[in-house]
């Protein structure tokens, strides 16, 4: 119950009164440097941590979740079977923190520790995204291919695969992921549309980087892609329709790829395209 309203945005104040209370009545601390040690909780330490996650401050978190870790080392268990369960969580929070600061090894090691004691995960597709960020994508691909064995549809693995695949130099591979991704209700959908696009970019098909940019209708609604998105696919396909020579049509995208992000290229282009159109 706690941690679910740690969780909820605008709770703060009612779930730091219930965190202190059951803090209290296990004789244990809510605090950054604990007063009594002796009364260490490991469930405690864990959602001190969550707390400090979603203020932001990771550092701390990464504290508690390690104090977390320490302290189970002395917890008594129904089975091993539950030790097993709070271990995985406490390694994936930390994998979750590890992420936000940037330190994709260590991402990598806790979520495979946590896969290790508790298989099916859906924050498995991160151990691919820190090989990924490491630049190993063979690694990455081999990761994301074990998650996907595991649960063939986590999207987030098929996409990190994807990127991983398009980056090592195979780019079918990645076009064949990507389509799934961009097909699929995911949140990364948009960008997965967008890197196809950028694909046939790269082989010099602007038709085909045009029908991919012409067929992901969502890729233009802000109200089903976050704007700096939408401001990406508007002025994509603003290239690509420079590059055909359909030179109002290009204009009006650069014009609303401007409406929702502020492209350097996309100034660059309308500029260029009104000069052409001799409307300057």
């Amino acid at each position: 119950m706690l941690e679910q309203m740690l969780w909820t945005n605008g709770a703060d104040l009612f779930s730091a009164i219930m965190l202190q209370a059951a803090a209290d009545a296990m004789h244990s601390d809510t605090q950054l440097s604990e007063d009594k040690p002796h009364n260490i909780n490991y469930v405690i330490d864990a959602l001190v941590g969550q707390s400090w996650y979603m203020k932001g401050f990771y550092d701390n978190a990464l504290k508690k979740y390690q104090e977390a870790l320490t302290d189970s080392a002395s917890a008594r268990f129904p089975n091993e079977e539950e030790k097993d369960v709070a271990l995985a969580n406490i390694y994936e929070a930390t994998a979750q923190v590890y992420e936000r600061l940037n330190q994709y090894a260590d991402l990598a090691a806790y979520e495979k520790a946590a896969i290790a004691l508790r298989r099916r995960t859906p924050d498995q597709y991160y151990v691919c995204y820190g090989y990924y960020q490491l630049k190993d994508f063979g690694s990455a691909i081999r990761e994301c291919t074990e998650a996907l064995q595991d649960q063939p549809a986590n999207l987030k693995a098929r996409y990190w695969r994807a990127r991983a695949h398009q980056d090592a130099g195979d780019k079918g591979a990645a076009l064949k992921d990507f389509e799934m991704v961009a097909n699929s209700e995911d949140s990364f959908r948009a960008s997965a549309a967008i890197e196809m696009s950028m694909i046939y970019f790269g082989r010099g098909d602007n038709r085909g980087a045009l029908s991919i940019l012409n067929e992901y209708k969502y890729l233009y609604d802000p109200n089903f892609t976050i704007k700096s998105d939408v401001a990406v696919a508007y002025n994509n396909r603003c290239y690509a329709l420079m590059q055909l020579d359909k030179l109002r049509e290009a204009l009006a995208d650069c014009t609303a790829s401007l409406k929702y992000g502020n492209i350097p290229d996309s100034y660059r282009k309308e500029r260029e395209l009104l000069k052409r159109l001799g409307a300057i």
